[in-house]
């Protein structure tokens, strides 16, 4: 599906959210030198972030059950002044703009509407590089959230459950709100330290929220809805029931990359969450 400003509405999160990710007004832009504007959307058909700036995502969504980790891509602008021409300096004057910014890093502390679900760091530091010209852009691809911090929340309370029929511990479908709230650091060419905006990027964590279940994929098995296996070839590879490839695999479990029930237990990253490639378990 083509992203266009018209089709956003459908792509993104509630407005109550998405306000969150909003940038601050363009008269604060001045007031820091380095601003965090927006992310810009993951295109499926390309396989690659997307480069208009007329097009952005305010909240993302991950599921557990399909993705290790989540990155976002941030378009980052410096703010700072051209030295060289504020002074009206020119060729001969030997001069040199030192104001490009050169990042080094990206904090990200995680907060939630009520408490965090799970044991995780509540802040990190994250490794960034690029360097961002005086009064260009810059589009970033920051991992937000990294296995590790994926692997404990799958491992909160939040996430299993216990079937009373059966006895059985059950990985629970359901979903939490983290929102990330994402700064940058960096330094100019002459080494004075520069931090970015505070930029605040909601997050719905789920469990088996992008896995489909299309009923031409569904059989009954001793009066149980299933979801069998994905033929292989003599090579082992799979057999796409609508012969149609998987192209992205960067976005399976991320956004809109949702996949059907028998994708899903080829790519599941985790075993006790492979489950809810069946129809019939969490619910």
């Amino acid at each position: 599906m083509n992203v266009t400003p018209r089709s956003l509405g459908h792509l993104l999160a509630p407005l109550v959210l998405a306000a969150l990710a909003v940038p601050a007004t363009s008269c604060q832009d001045r007031d820091v030198g380095l601003s965090i504007r927006q992310v810009q959307p993951f295109l499926l058909e390309e396989c690659d972030y997307s480069k208009d700036q007329q097009l952005f995502r305010s909240a993302g969504t991950v599921d557990l059950a399909l993705a290790n980790n989540y990155r976002i891509f941030a378009l980052v602008t410096n703010n700072l002044l051209d030295v060289t021409q504020v002074k009206r300096f020119n060729s001969g004057d030997s001069r040199i703009d030192t104001n490009d910014i050169v990042l080094r890093s990206a904090i990200v502390e995680y907060t939630t509407l009520s408490s965090l679900p799970a044991q995780i760091q509540e802040k990190r530091r994250v490794p960034i590089s690029g360097t961002v010209t005086v009064g260009g852009d810059l589009i970033l691809g920051i991992e937000v959230l990294d296995p590790l911090t994926m692997a404990q929340l799958r491992d909160s309370d939040a996430f299993v459950t216990l079937d009373d029929a059966s006895g059985r511990i059950l990985p629970n479908r359901t979903s939490v709100q983290i929102i990330a709230r994402i700064r940058m650091k960096g330094e100019t060419l002459d080494g004075k330290t520069v931090e970015s905006n505070e930029f605040l990027f909601p997050i719905e964590i789920c469990s088996g929220c992008l896995i489909s279940y299309p009923p031409a994929l569904l059989q009954q098995r001793n009066g149980v809805l299933t979801c069998p296996q994905q033929l292989v070839d003599d090579t082992g590879t799979p057999i796409a029931v609508d012969n149609t490839p998987i192209t992205c695999p960067a976005a399976l479990g991320r956004d809109a990359g949702s996949v059907d029930c028998q994708t899903c237990q080829g790519i599941a990253v985790d075993p006790f969450f492979r489950q809810l490639c069946q129809p019939n378990v969490g619910f």
